[in-house]
């Protein structure tokens, strides 16, 4: 499993995110996206992320 790592301040304040960039190719296939196409393919990634682990549980 790929692992999201955040970057944070002295003060422990999360400033960013860093992800592998398998992951990054997965989430995101085309590199020329609008903003509208970035949204969507967060929130496909996510739904897809919450339903494999919903599977998970029940077996």
């Amino acid at each position: 499993m790929l692992s999201i790592e955040y970057l944070t301040d002295q003060n422990g304040q999360t400033k960013a995110v860093v992800i592998p960039i398998e992951l990054w190719r997965q989430v995101f296939p085309q590199e020329d996206m609008s903003c509208e196409e970035f949204t969507e393919a967060i929130e496909d990634y996510c739904l897809n992320q919450a339903m494999d682990e919903a599977l998970r549980l029940q077996t």
